[in-house]
């Protein structure tokens, strides 16, 4: 396919872009909710299952530590989607604030493709 079919395609009909190298985390728990609304600058408690919405993460000084697109899947599963490279540093981060909270977390960027 030429470049000017790819142009035709996307701007009259559909386009399709892989996506796969940004960074997926997966989320579960009974806690999960709470903790991510804790954690982030959006209204996380709010999102109805099957929702989205872009948060920041920020820590203590309130400087930037990651932006995420997050998912709910449901009440116990959600999943976030981060830059290319920055889902096991978002992962890390998370993880040293977590105490007694029921959560799992996985890095799932490789086991996930992703379409646009």
């Amino acid at each position: 396919m030429s470049l000017k079919d790819e142009y035709h395609a996307a701007t009259r009909g559909l386009a399709v872009y892989d996506a796969s190298r940004w960074g997926r985390i997966t989320i579960s728990g009974v806690d999960h909710l709470d903790f991510l609304h804790r954690m982030s600058t959006n209204d996380i408690l709010g999102l109805a299952p099957w929702r989205g919405l872009q948060t920041a993460f920020c820590d203590h000084r309130g400087r930037l530590v990651e932006v995420a697109d997050l998912c709910r899947l449901d009440e116990i599963h959600s999943i976030a989607f981060v830059a290319p490279g920055r889902a096991a540093a978002l992962f890390e981060w998370l993880e040293h604030y977590r105490f007694a909270e029921t959560i799992a977390w996985r890095d799932a960027t490789a086991d996930i493709g992703q379409l646009e």
